[in-house]
C-alpha cells in the first residue's frame, strides 16, 4: 500500500461533480479503465514508481482498482448520474451515500441530525472509517464542496468531526466553491458560508486549509481557454478545477525532482492558523495552437495574471481599508471606494510610491506554491521566477522569510480525448495566501448585514435550527481574521507585535 494515501471526500451536488471530472483525469493518467482494470503504460509518462497511484487508487480482492473515496448527499439523483458516468464503474457503491430528500439549501437540515436523522450521520462516521482502513498511512484528506449549499457543509463539518476523531493529526484540505459577486444561483448561500466557515475554522480549527474558487472567475477562465467556440457549461469549469487539483497532487502520485505533500501545502501556506483561506490558478491560459510555443517564463507570468485567477481577486491589486465603522456591524455607505480609486491613480501615477500614513498599500502575499509539470530544468525555473520578480514584484509581507515553494513534476498534464482542454507539454498550478482575500471576505459580511437588516431568508434559517445570534457570532470570527489579514500588510510594525495578534484566535462556536 502506498505510504501517502489520500482520502478524497466528495460532499454535496457541487462536490460530487466535481468529483467526476477529477476521477476521469486520475483515471485517464494512470491508465485505470472503466471497469478499474489497469494496464502499465510507458513508464516515462507515469514515472519511474509505477505504484504511486496508490496513494489515490486501491486494489480490490478481484484485482481492479476502486477510488479512496466517498460521495455523500441526502439526495438521490445526485449520486445516481455519478452512477452513469464514466466512473459509474470504478466506484465502490458502500461509498456512495444517498438520502431520500436534499436539505433545500438549509445549512441547518444537514448538520443537526433532526432533519437526516443521527442514523445518516451514523452512515457516514462508518463510511469514513471503512475508507481509512484502505490506507496504510494517511497523509490528509481533501474536500470538494460548495460552501453555498446545504448539504454541503452541513455534512462537510460531520465528516471533519469524525476525521478529527480518528486521526487529529491529519491534514483536512478543501476545494470550495464560495459565493461570487454577479453569478448566484441560491439566495441564502451567505447564510450557508458564514455557518460553515463559523464551524470549519473557527470552532477547534477542523480545516487546516481552504482553497476557494467561484463561478464568475471560472467562467471567464473558461471563455479565455475555448476562444468563445461554445458556451461554457458546469462540467467545463468543473474540469479546470480538475487540471488544478490534478496539478496538486501530482507529487502523491508521481515521482518528480521537487515533491510537495499534503503537509507542505499547510506549512508554506498557513504561517498562522487562523489564516489558512487560500486561492488558485492555472496557466497557460490560452488557446491550444498557442500552448506549445510558450516557455517557462510565459506560463509563469500568465499564471499570476487576472485571467488566470480561479478566484475573482486580484493578489497585485490596491488595499481597501476596513473601515471602523464596517469593523462595529454597521451598514455604511461606501464613501471610500471614490477615494480609494483616486488614491490608487496617484500611487501608479508615483510609480507605485506607497504612503503608510495614508494606508495606501497593496496587498501583500503570505505564501505562494507554485507547482510545474512537464519536461523543465530547474536552472530555467529559477530564471522564470527572477523575470516575475522583476516585472511583476510581488511583495511579501515583512515577517515571511523565504517567497515561493516550488515543486516540478515531469509528467505532463494529460487530458481525455473528450476534453476540449488538450494536452499540455508544460503548465504551471499557484495556490497563494495572499491578503487580497480581504476583499472575497468583504463581499460575504457586507451581503449578509444587508440581508440581515431586512431580516431577509431568517425563517428558513430558523428552519434548519440555526439562530441568528449564532451566525452573528461566526461572522464576528469572519471580521477578526479580516483584521488579522489587515494586519499583515503593515509595514511598519515590529515582528512581535505581529505574533501577538496574529495569535489571538477567536472564541469558539461551542453552541453550534
Amino acid at each position: 500500500m502506498s505510504k501517502r494515501s489520500v482520502i478524497n471526500i466528495h460532499v454535496g451536488q457541487c462536490g460530487i461533480q466535481v468529483g467526476i471530472p477529477v476521477w476521469e483525469l486520475y483515471c485517464f493518467e494512470h491508465d485505470i479503465q472503466k471497469d478499474g482494470t489497469r494496464t502499465v503504460m510507458d513508464p516515462e509518462l507515469l514515472g519511474s514508481n509505477l505504484d504511486n497511484f496508490r496513494a489515490m487508487f486501491y486494489e480490490t480482492a478481484n484485482g481492479k482498482y476502486v477510488p479512496k473515496a466517498l460521495f455523500i448527499d441526502t439526495e438521490q439523483a445526485v449520486n445516481d448520474a455519478l452512477k452513469e458516468s464514466s466512473i459509474g464503474g470504478i466506484v465502490h457503491p458502500d461509498f456512495v451515500i444517498s438520502g431520500k430528500q436534499d436539505c433545500r439549501n438549509i445549512m441547518g437540515l444537514a448538520w443537526y441530525p433532526t432533519f437526516v436523522g443521527s442514523a445518516y450521520h451514523a452512515k457516514v462516521r462508518k463510511q469514513i472509517r471503512r475508507v481509512r482502513e484502505q490506507c496504510d498511512s494517511i497523509s490528509g484528506a481533501i474536500y470538494y464542496l460548495s460552501s453555498c449549499g446545504g448539504t454541503g457543509t452541513g455534512m462537510t463539518c460531520r465528516a471533519l468531526e469524525t476525521m478529527r476523531d480518528s486521526d487529529p493529526k491529519s491534514i483536512n484540505y478543501a476545494n470550495v466553491q464560495m459565493p461570487s459577486p454577479t453569478v448566484t444561483t441560491n439566495p441564502l448561500e451567505t447564510y450557508n458560508t458564514i455557518g460553515y466557515m463559523g464551524i470549519s475554522r473557527f470552532d477547534s480549527l477542523h480545516m487546516n486549509m481552504h482553497v476557494i474558487f467561484d463561478n464568475e472567475a471560472l467562467y471567464r477562465q473558461a471563455n479565455k481557454i475555448h476562444k468563445k467556440q461554445f458556451s461554457p457549461t458546469y462540467r467545463h469549469l468543473n474540469q479546470l478545477i480538475a487540471l488544478t487539483v490534478s496539478s496538486c497532487s501530482a507529487s502523491l502520485r508521481f515521482d518528480g525532482q521537487l515533491n510537495v505533500d499534503l503537509n507542505e501545502f499547510q506549512t508554506n501556506l498557513v504561517p498562522i492558523p487562523t489564516l489558512n483561506t487560500c486561492f488558485q490558478s492555472f496557466g497557460p491560459v490560452l488557446s491550444d495552437q498557442s500552448k506549445e510555443s510558450m516557455t517557462t517564463r510565459d506560463i509563469t507570468l500568465q499564471a499570476f495574471g487576472p485571467e488566470a485567477m480561479q478566484c475573482s481577486v486580484d493578489p497585485f491589486a490596491f488595499a481597501n481599508k476596513w473601515l471602523e465603522e464596517e469593523q462595529a456591524e454597521t451598514w455604511p455607505q461606501a464613501p471610500w471606494l471614490q477615494e480609494a480609486d483616486a488614491i490608487k491613480r496617484t500611487i501608479e501615477q508615483k510609480n507605485g510610491i506607497v504612503n503608510d500614513s495614508q494606508w495606501c498599500m497593496w496587498h501583500k502575499f503570505i505564501g505562494c506554491c507554485v507547482m510545474y509539470r512537464g519536461d523543465l530544468m530547474p536552472a530555467t525555473i529559477n530564471r522564470a521566477m527572477r523575470s516575475l520578480n522583476e516585472m511583476r514584484n510581488p511583495q511579501f509581507v515583512k515577517w515571511v522569510p523565504t517567497g515561493f515553494k516550488v515543486g516540478i513534476n515531469s509528467p505532463p498534464l494529460r487530458t481525455p480525448i473528450d476534453w476540449p482542454v488538450r494536452d499540455m507539454a508544460r503548465s504551471v498550478t499557484c495556490i497563494m495566501n495572499n491578503t487580497v482575500i480581504i476583499e472575497k471576505l468583504k463581499q460575504i459580511v457586507r451581503q449578509y448585514r444587508c440581508c440581515n437588516e431586512m431580516s431577509g431568508y431568517d425563517v428558513w434559517v430558523s428552519v434548519g435550527g440555526i439562530e441568528s445570534s449564532l451566525l452573528q457570532a461566526s461572522m464576528s470570527g469572519m471580521v477578526d481574521q479580516l483584521s488579522q489579514y489587515e494586519f499583515c500588510m503593515s509595514t511598519t510594525v515590529a515582528i512581535d507585535e505581529v505574533k501577538s495578534k496574529l495569535e489571538e484566535r477567536p472564541q469558539p462556536l461551542g453552541k453550534f
